[in-house]
């Protein structure tokens, strides 16, 4: 079950809704183009547990990026990784 919500944010909040908007963005094209750089001959996959672990390194490394909130940019990775998996079930 899921819950949907309408936001309606004020002037004072629009600028943080932005934020999160264009952070989940910049996480989800980059882990898009990582998916697509990947080859199949290679040993290791890729999934949404080991691009997570590599946001928690570059949010380490991107003081822009760790002020962003993490379970944002985390849920841009969900929604990829699920993506990804529609796309083979119905590839199949």
């Amino acid at each position: 079950m899921s819950i949907r919500q309408r936001l309606y944010p004020g002037p004072e909040h629009e600028g943080i809704v932005l934020r999160h908007c264009g952070d989940a963005r910049f996480v989800y094209n980059l882990g898009l183009e990582q998916r697509n750089l990947w080859r199949k001959d290679r040993t290791a996959k890729i999934n949404y547990l080991t691009q997570a672990r590599e946001l928690a390194e570059l949010r380490g490394a991107f003081s822009w990026l760790k002020e962003g909130s993490s379970s944002v940019q985390q849920q841009a990775l969900r929604d990829l990784d699920k993506t990804f998996k529609n796309w083979w079930n119905n590839a199949a």
